[in-house]
């Protein structure tokens, strides 16, 4: 069987990866913004609250601080609309590299059922053409392809006798199985849409989740040191010092956190994505493309040029999946399963 793959690349998002992870990195630092606003109150809270003989319970007043804060931060609230966008923004990018790549070697873009699909349309409409051609009648590609899966529109309806007379004798011997390719069609954009809509709920949520951690985490270590600056009766002209410095070292380590999670969800969601769409197009396989650059982790640089089956992922997963992995799957086309000739100079076999 021929194979190929495209001399057109596919095109990993890094524009999208380093915008994540700045919206990502200006949350976070927001979030930081709001907390340091509450720094008198804390200072205030921690004299309050120091060690002596005959002091309250300090986790009462810490309860309730820590609760307000909760209240007003809101990070994975606030960042919804930008998980949201980015998903559209990557999903976008994906089924646009895709299809340019068939586009390149075939001359015409492919619908989300792939070129198999086109090509099949084009077997109903030849087909029908014919059938229309013997009974004198002519019909239109929305008409014929509809015919095809058994269904009558409007304007077949309200055509002339002759003309409904000749759609219906192309219905009635119609081979059995032929109005299922239409029909199938339908169906499989409908499960390949609730699909895609599965995929964007999935990585939403995991997506809020992480982000919402970078203000659980903060707010437990906030708690952990102001329990400590209670406990260890710091003095009081150094609590509000001790506290800036705090949330200083704290903020760049969440906003490290917050750029590594931006960068690394969307290779992940570009990885996912590379294989619906491939898959969509009828894919089997793909070839391994890195970055070439130092950045690739040394596994991964070996397999560059190597084809790997969508069906039996390698050891850490397919392009995309590894941690702050940019690596991308070129789609590798079986030609004997396609039925339509590529353009010359657009592809190179492979193995």
């Amino acid at each position: 069987m021929k194979r190929i793959v495209a001399k057109r690349k596919y095109r990993y998002p890094m524009g999208l990866e380093r915008e994540y992870a700045k919206q990502l990195a200006g949350l976070t630092d927001a979030m930081f913004r709001t907390i340091k606003k509450d720094v008198p109150q804390m200072v205030q809270m921690v004299k309050r609250n120091q060690i002596t003989m005959d002091a309250d319970d300090p986790n009462i007043d810490l309860d309730e601080f820590m609760e307000y804060l909760a209240s007003v931060l809101l990070l994975r609230q606030k960042a919804e609309p930008y998980v949201s966008r980015m998903w559209d923004k990557v999903n976008r990018h994906t089924d646009k590299e895709v299809k340019e790549i068939f586009t390149a070697i075939f001359g015409a873009s492919v619908s989300l059922r792939g070129l198999r699909a086109e090509w099949t349309q084009q077997q109903i409409v030849k087909e029908l053409t014919e059938e229309a051609e013997k009974r004198n009648v002519e019909l239109t590609k929305e008409e014929m392809l509809a015919i095809g899966s058994g269904i009558l529109l409007s304007s077949m309806l309200s055509a002339s006798e002759e003309k409904r007379k000749a759609i219906e004798s192309i219905l009635k011997n119609r081979p059995a199985g032929a109005d299922i390719i239409a029909s199938s069609e339908a169906q499989m954009v409908m499960t390949a849409q609730a699909k895609l809509k599965q995929m964007e709920e999935i990585w939403v949520r995991e997506n809020l989740d992480l982000i919402g951690s970078l203000e659980a985490e903060t707010l437990r270590k906030l708690r952990d040191e102001l329990t400590r600056l209670i406990a260890d009766g710091v003095p009081e002209d150094e609590i509000e010092e001790r506290l800036i410095a705090f949330l200083n070292k704290q903020l760049e380590v969440e906003t490290n956190r917050a750029v590594l999670i931006g960068s690394d969800q969307v290779g992940k969601l570009n990885g996912r994505l590379m294989e619906y769409w491939q898959r969509s197009a009828g894919i089997k396989e793909y070839r391994w493309q890195t970055m070439m650059d130092s950045r690739v982790r040394p596994l991964h640089a070996e397999r560059q040029g190597m084809i790997f089956q969508w069906d039996k992922p390698p050891s850490d997963g397919h392009p995309g999946m590894a941690v702050r992995c940019r690596c991308v799957a070129d789609p590798v086309i079986p030609l004997d399963e396609y039925g339509v000739e590529p353009i010359a100079k657009t592809y190179i076999y492979v193995d």
